[in-house]
């Protein structure tokens, strides 16, 4: 038998990590005997060998085969393809897209790629092809969580060569961040510039199908995309504020409508938007005054998806030296009665707070991290109940605090009032974890550790008079009531923080976020998220307690 294969790749530049499509004809040389190949319609059964043309340059391999078995779990009997017969002297045209086989992004370069076409113990190889991989030059993205907690959505600008800018999605494989490919969903104008972007988040169903929303000069555009395709694109639509913030993240729906929240000052008065999509064509708005001379810097929200939907809006702000965490409830299809309360008051300053997306019921928990006014004091992290939840009997009602002392690695930042300096960002996930991870981005490695390895402030083990300065609202419009002890459930362990793996030189953003195991705990694989240079998104795992 002898077969030929030819590669030819529809472009000669490609982005690391994404796409790249090619063709590939396999011909049966023989003048009188037809062969059985597989199917055209089957799994592709092409090897890609990527080769640099340095000496001293990487080498990739990868096929369709060797992805699925990086997703499966268990051990699976060999796959069988069905076949076909192919003529003498006859040839078969196969199509495919070997960017979504990748394991890993491929470093910046030129490279050699081959295609090798095994099939009843014979390799055959296809004449090598140039190709050019270039990186991504990602300005800005934003990543949620699916509803299920097993995929996670990324959304991103890219900026090409000659100044245009590129909308990408991203949707991983269920429980590995690290697998997915990009696909390109909008062209953002040079003349315009894309200043934020929002994904949506299921509030019932998980779907394959995400909105995206973006702001271009104070106006909202945006699209569903769906695998390689845009199903429906969004008329632009003028939110007529001054500054206008788009708040993450917004929510879809089952019948295809999403909500998102944009905040900005109309008349001199800080604002809060509630845009509905009823389709690509049907916008509706409704206004709520936020009462404030300017916007928040922070928000975060919560969407409850009980008989009775409502949303829980919180931010922060500063009044009397005290960081004070707002809250806002209400119904997003009929805002009314709107009154903001004060959830939670501290004497430090407030480094990150975070919630949940979407929740069931009316209950639910803010999780924040404070610096005191001293510097060598340990960190205060906070996990805040608010709703039905706070009128429950016992601890459940009241705010849970731990001490979490600064890393051994500040030490000798610590003693020159540094700190503030030497962390870029802190982070918090999702407050269902009840490991209450906490991670310090720092200008050359992340920290982590968790809330439960450090000690529970009680009026016994806490300090007396830090505990007295930390207050809970009973009350709305009460700012003077002392927070009860709590009972000491944590077991003594090692006071440590741990450095992540990696080289984090130059970055700028970290993410993180965690899947949901199987049974929908809470408690499944954390990772943090980054943009490497060269080679695009990086995901790390972060070791569980």
């Amino acid at each position: 038998m002898t077969l030929e294969i030819e590669l030819t790749p529809y472009h000669t530049e490609i982005l690391s990590g994404g796409a790249c499509p090619v063709t590939w004809v396999v011909r049966n040389l023989s003048k009188t005997n037809p062969v059985r190949i597989p199917n055209r319609n089957a799994r592709s059964p092409v090897t890609y060998q990527l080769t640099s043309v340095r000496s001293d340059g990487p080498h990739y391999t990868f096929s369709n085969q060797r992805y699925r078995a990086a997703l499966s779990t268990s051990a699976k009997a060999g796959y069988s393809p069905p076949l076909m017969e192919l003529g003498p002297e006859q040839g078969m045209f196969f199509e495919e897209d070997i960017g979504a086989y990748l394991l890993e992004p491929i470093r910046p370069g030129t490279y050699d790629v081959v295609a090798e076409y095994s099939f009843q113990g014979n390799v055959y190889r296809s004449l090598p092809v140039e190709i050019r991989v270039l990186p991504f030059h990602i300005s800005q993205w934003q990543q949620t969580i699916s509803l299920s907690g097993q995929k996670l959505s990324t959304v991103f600008a890219h900026a090409t060569q000659d100044g245009e800018t590129w909308l990408y999605q991203r949707r991983s494989e269920r429980l590995r961040p690290e697998l997915g490919m990009p696909h390109q969903r909008q062209k953002i104008p040079k003349e315009a510039s894309c200043s934020q972007m929002v994904l949506a988040v299921e509030t019932r169903a998980s779907q394959e199908w995400r909105w995206v929303v973006w702001l271009q000069a104070g106006t909202l555009h945006g699209i569903i995309g769906w695998g390689k395709q845009n199903m429906a694109t969004l008329l632009p639509y003028n939110t007529r504020l001054d500054s206008p913030v788009l708040i993450h993240p917004g929510w879809q729906f089952d019948d295809g409508t999403a909500l998102f929240l944009v905040a900005g000052i109309q008349k001199g008065t800080a604002k809060l938007k509630i845009i509905s999509i009823r389709a690509t064509d049907e916008v509706e708005s409704k206004t709520i005054n936020l009462k404030l001379a300017q916007v928040p810097e922070n928000f975060r929200t919560c969407f409850h998806r009980d008989s009775s939907p409502f949303l829980q809006l919180v931010w922060s702000d500063v009044k009397s030296n005290r960081s004070r965490l707002r809250t806002l409830t209400f119904d997003p299809f009929q805002p009314k009665n709107l009154k903001p309360k004060t959830l939670f008051t501290h004497p430090g300053s407030l480094l990150t707070f975070e919630m949940s997306a979407v929740q069931n019921g009316d209950s639910g928990w803010v999780d924040a991290l404070f610096q005191t006014g001293k510097t060598a004091e340990p960190l205060c992290y906070v996990r805040i109940p608010y709703g039905s939840v706070v009128k429950s009997s016992g601890a459940a009602g009241k705010p849970v605090q731990w001490r979490i002392p600064w890393p051994s690695w500040f030490s000798q930042q610590i003693l020159v009032g540094k700190i503030p300096e030497r962390v870029f960002s802190w982070h918090l996930t999702n407050p269902l974890r009840t490991d209450a991870p906490i991670l310090a981005h720092t200008p050359d490695r992340l920290l982590y550790t968790y809330a439960v390895w450090h000690p529970m402030l009680t009026n016994e083990q806490g300090d007396p008079e830090h505990e007295r300065s930390i207050q809970r609202q009973n009350h709305p419009d009460s700012e003077q009531n002392t927070l009860e002890p709590i009972e000491d459930r944590s077991d003594e362990t090692d006071n440590k923080w741990l450095v992540a793996e990696g080289n984090f030189e130059g970055i700028s953003q970290v993410e993180w976020g965690h899947f949901q195991t199987p049974l929908g705990l809470g408690q499944g694989p954390l990772w943090a998220t980054w943009i490497d240079p060269e080679l695009g998104f990086q995901w790390k795992p972060i070791p569980s307690p």
